[in-house]
Order: structure tokens, then C-alpha cells, then sequence
């Protein structure tokens, strides 16, 4: 009931006392609606009670719910800070590889060159050797033509020590690890024989 109603009962009450009714017959009736009254009233409290203890569990529910999203949020939180900190490692462990991958190639490429270099030294020194060979080769064909055709008449012959062992002296003597070159020289009329020491074996690199 509305205070709209109970304010119309007790208006209809007053016109009924006004009436002429018995003040005990209208006393009557007014006490037992407003025992009524109360009654309702006591129903709606205790409705009001029990929907405002609902409220009550609904709002620590919602408060508990509220909790454990924080708490779920902190934890995502963290994990997502923590995946941040493994992707942070796994990207400057990266460009470590890539720094280590560029100095491996920046050294494979200087081995490289190197070897090149190396290669083409030892291919340079062996092609004025094979040259000087050649001339050697071709001078003592011209020297042996010139012995085969008998225009060469040998009247002075001469050795020359160039080597460290030029201590030794007389007409003849010998010596080890030394190389000797051959020379015909005033029109083949005097040969002269050079020793000088052996140049040092080298060993091929590359």
C-alpha cells in the first residue's frame, strides 16, 4: 500500500467520524488499519532487509570479483614484463649473433685475401725463377752452339769464389752447398766459372 491509499483511508475514516458514526466503532477501525498498516509496513522492512543483505552479498562478490581481476591483472602484468624482458634478451642476443656473423665474414674475406696474396707472391717469385731458368737454359744453348760449330777456342779459364769460402786457394779445391755459373766471355776464348752460395730452398706456400 502507497501513502497515497493509507492518506485516502484515513480521509475516509474522518468523513465516516463526521457521520455520526460511534467514536468507539471508528476508533476501532482506525486502530485495526493502522495495525494493518503496521503489519505492511513490517513486511516491507523486512523486505527491504533482505534485499539490502542481497545487496550486501552482491557487492562483496563484486568486490571479491574485483580482487581477483586486480590480482589476475598483476599477474599478466608481470608475465607481460617478463616477456618483454625475454623478447629485450632474445633481440640483443640477436645483433650479438649478427655482430659476431659480420666479424666472422669481415675475417674469412680477409683470410681470403691473404691467401690471394700469398698465392700470387709465391706464383710471382716461381714464374722469375722459371724465367731465370729460361735465360740460364737459353744462354748455355748459345754457349753449346757455339762449342758444336768449333768457333769457340777456350785459351784462359778462370774461377771466381763469390762465396763466403773464399779462403780457400790453390788450383784446385772443394766445396759443398754452392752453385756455379758458367761464362764465355771475349768470344768464347776465356771461360770463366763463378761460385757463389747456394740461394736458401724455399718451400711453396698457398
Amino acid at each position: 500500500m502507497t501513502e497515497q491509499d493509507r492518506g485516502k483511508d484515513a480521509a475516509d475514516y474522518i468523513r465516516k467520524a463526521e457521520s455520526g458514526m460511534p467514536h468507539d466503532t471508528v476508533a476501532l477501525a482506525i486502530i485495526k488499519r493502522l495495525s494493518a498498516w503496521v503489519q505492511e509496513l513490517e513486511r516491507d522492512l523486512a523486505a527491504a532487509n533482505v534485499r539490502e543483505a542481497d545487496a550486501r552479498r552482491d557487492h562483496h562478490r563484486c568486490l571479491e570479483r574485483v580482487a581477483a581481476w586486480r590480482a589476475d591483472n598483476e599477474i599478466h602484468v608481470e608475465a607481460w614484463r617478463k616477456a618483454e624482458a625475454l623478447v629485450q634478451g632474445w633481440e640483443s642476443s640477436r645483433q650479438q649473433i649478427d655482430e659476431r656473423l659480420k666479424g666472422c665474414e669481415i675475417h674469412d674475406a680477409v683470410c681470403r685475401e691473404h691467401d690471394e696474396i700469398q698465392r700470387f707472391a709465391w706464383w710471382h717469385r716461381v714464374a722469375d725463377t722459371i724465367t731465370r731458368y729460361r735465360a740460364r737454359v737459353q744462354a748455355l744453348e748459345r754457349e753449346l752452339a757455339a762449342l758444336k760449330a768449333g768457333d769457340a777456342k777456350v785459351t784462359r779459364f778462370e774461377v771466381i769464389d763469390h762465396s763466403g769460402h773464399n779462403t780457400r786457394v790453390g788450383r784446385a779445391f772443394t766445396a759443398y752447398g754452392v752453385q756455379i755459373v758458367r761464362s764465355y766471355q771475349d768470344g768464347g776464348r776465356t771461360l770463366k766459372v763463378f761460385v757463389d752460395d747456394a740461394p736458401p730452398a724455399q718451400e711453396p706456400q698457398g
